[in-house]
């Protein structure tokens, strides 16, 4: 048995385990870049178990769990196994208090093959822990498993009926929207300061990282209406409940057309998997909102139109993915040519929404995205107009046409039978967006290129 000097016991979680519980959050953003890489040879093999008091709280050859809680002050024992250490590689032990920003990893190496004990760990105060077993090769690249521990005070005051759920309140309208919680814990019984993460959505998926509850939190929700928002709240001992509130009005109005750019869908007669909460009774508006939040990105290309607004929580604390709705317009019709008959005109008279696509936002393996599509479609009032054609030769060996023009489509769409083969929902709404087309000149003497022309 060899001895690990471990300094000082630093480790991770995301401490909402046991409030929105584990398979809520995102395991792999917790985990950071625990997994198996492919290029390292699976003989070489480590393992870790931590015990306390003769009680198993992890062992990574048997554990189904991603973490365990432990307190201040208390004893614990780490016990790493290294086998089979194939020659050049390197094992080790890495430990991070992630409570602290910038916090840095350290590691402890493994001499060779054998067992590295270390039974008097004990943590000096409460935070969010990450305790990583590596194999590492000499390019870097890490076969390894990640614990994750939430550390709290020895004897924690804060309760969940100490939190005010009704506090919670949402203002703004149409995707700008600001969430306070401060009316939350005016009454909690832990101890401060009081940090909070936000459920913008409503989907039991948390989409922010901890911040303190005193200030309110502005951010971009593409799910609106009445919503069940979530909040969770972590005090300065590591302890932290869920709570939500129903029906918060995220106030929304539909713009109207033409001239604006923006999807609005509402969601209904949901079957199966598309009973989800992340699908049903969504009422989804995605518009652009100044400068800074452009969601909507509009496309057409030969009598094609395509709309898509995608967002995406990415970077608050867990791993998620670019959710929203994809409509796909075919079928305009018209002599338009960027090029070569910039005067031209273009007809939705045939035309029709070809396909939609919904889809989620995920929170890891037990909360994977979820993708609907449907092609059976109706759609009313669909228009189409040309804007702005501008334009004036290329210079001389030049090609291209130097010309440019807008093109907005909008109406209304409603799709039935939207669906992944295990459920399905109908999704009705409207939407409207333009595209500035350009077909710049290219070539020519020793001219700078340019954008590459657009085929239409």
């Amino acid at each position: 048995m060899k001895t690990m000097n471990i300094l000082a016991a630093v480790a991770l979680c995301f401490s909402v385990v046991g409030c929105y519980k584990a398979s809520d959050l995102d395991k792999a953003a917790l985990l950071g870049n625990a997994g198996t890489n492919a290029n390292i040879p699976l003989n070489s093999a480590i393992s870790m178990q931590v015990t306390s008091g003769g009680t198993t709280l992890y062992d990574s050859g048997s554990s189904a769990t991603a973490g365990f809680k432990a307190q201040v002050g208390k004893t614990y024992a780490i016990k790493v196994h290294v086998s089979n250490l194939k020659n050049g590689d390197k094992a080790e032990l890495q430990m991070q208090n992630t409570s602290v920003p910038s916090a840095p990893v350290q590691k402890y190496p493994m001499d060779g093959n054998g067992d590295y004990n270390n039974s008097n760990v004990t943590f000096g105060s409460p935070g969010d822990y990450m305790l990583k077993t590596a194999i590492v090769k000499s390019d870097g690249s890490q076969q390894s498993a990640a614990v994750i521990s939430s550390v709290q005070c020895a004897n924690p005051t804060f309760t969940a009926s100490s939190l005010n759920s009704s506090g919670i309140s949402v203002s703004g309208s149409n995707n700008v929207y600001t969430y306070n919680g401060a009316s939350v814990v005016s009454g909690a019984n832990g101890q401060a300061p009081y940090q909070c993460a936000w459920d913008f959505t409503g989907v039991g998926i948390v989409d922010s990282a901890f911040a303190d509850c005193a200030n309110p939190v502005t951010n971009y929700s593409s799910y609106v209406s009445l919503r069940n928002i979530g909040l969770v709240v972590k005090d300065a001992c590591n302890t932290s409940f869920a709570v939500s509130k129903a029906n918060v009005n995220l106030a929304d109005t539909v713009p109207s057309s033409p001239g604006n750019v923006f999807i609005v869908g509402q969601v209904s007669a949901e079957t199966g998997t598309a009973s989800d909460i992340r699908i049903k009774g969504v009422k989804y508006h995605s518009e652009n909102v100044g400068k800074g939040q452009q969601d909507v990105q509009p496309n057409y290309d030969a009598g094609t139109f395509t709309i898509q607004a995608m967002h995406d929580y990415d970077g608050a604390g867990t791993v998620h993915v670019p959710f929203g709705v994809k409509l796909v317009i075919s079928g305009l019709t018209g002599t338009f040519d960027l090029r070569n008959n910039l005067t031209g005109t273009l007809s939705a008279a045939t035309a029709k929404v070809k396909s939609i696509t919904y889809i989620t936002d995920q929170s890891g393996d037990d909360k994977p995205s979820v993708t609907l599509s449907g092609n059976t479609c109706t759609t009313t009032g669909l228009n189409v107009q040309i804007l702005n054609p501008t334009g004036q030769p290329c210079s001389g060996g030049e090609t291209g046409s130097n010309n440019m023009a807008t093109v907005e489509v909008w109406g209304d769409y409603t799709c039935t039978n939207v669906n992944n083969g295990s459920g399905s929902a109908t999704i009705s709404g409207k939407f409207d967006g333009f595209i500035k087309l350009v077909d710049s000149c290219t070539g020519g003497g020793q001219g700078g290129g340019g954008v590459p022309p657009i085929k239409l």
